[in-house]
C-alpha cells in the first residue's frame, strides 16, 4: 500500500481542511487523523476564512501537528465563496475538507464536505477556542 508521501515519485499529497465546523467540531478525530498524516508524509493545510492569527492561535493551542506557514487565512470579503477554491487551486491541494459545501466548489482536487450534524456544536467543548480576534 502506498503512504500519503507519494507514489513512485509522485510529490506528497497535500491535504486540507476547513478550520470552523470540521477541526473545531470534531477536535479529536480530525486531529488523530492529522496526525497519520503527517506521519505518513501528507503536507496537511488549514484553509480558513477567519483571521490568520486567530486560526494559527487555535493551531497551537490545541497541539495539531500544522506547520504556521501551512495556516492559509483566505477573505471571503474579496472573494466571496470561491475564497477557498482560490487556496486550493494556489496551494495545489489534493484533498479538501470543509463543513462549507460553497467552499468545496473546485475541479482542482478531491472535495468532501463534513455534513452538518446539528446535534453537535459547532465549536466541540474540548476544542480551544477563544474568540475570532
Amino acid at each position: 500500500m502506498a503512504s500519503a508521501a507519494g507514489i513512485g515519485g509522485i510529490s506528497p499529497l497535500r491535504i486540507s481542511f476547513g478550520l470552523l465546523g470540521v477541526l473545531t467540531k470534531y477536535p479529536n478525530r480530525i486531529g488523530t487523523f492529522i496526525e497519520h498524516l503527517v506521519e505518513g508524509g501528507a503536507k496537511v493545510y488549514i484553509i480558513t476564512d477567519l483571521p490568520e492569527s486567530a486560526a494559527k492561535r487555535m493551531i497551537r493551542k490545541n497541539d495539531l501537528t500544522i506547520p504556521e506557514d501551512h495556516v492559509i487565512s483566505v477573505s471571503f470579503a474579496e472573494d466571496g465563496d470561491r475564497c477557498v477554491a482560490k487556496a486550493i487551486e494556489q496551494y495545489q491541494i489534493d484533498l479538501h475538507i470543509d463543513a462549507n459545501a460553497a467552499y468545496c466548489d473546485t475541479k482542482k482536487a478531491i472535495t468532501l464536505f463534513v455534513w452538518p450534524n446539528a446535534k453537535l456544536p459547532v465549536v466541540n467543548p474540548e476544542f480551544k477556542f477563544d474568540g475570532f480576534k
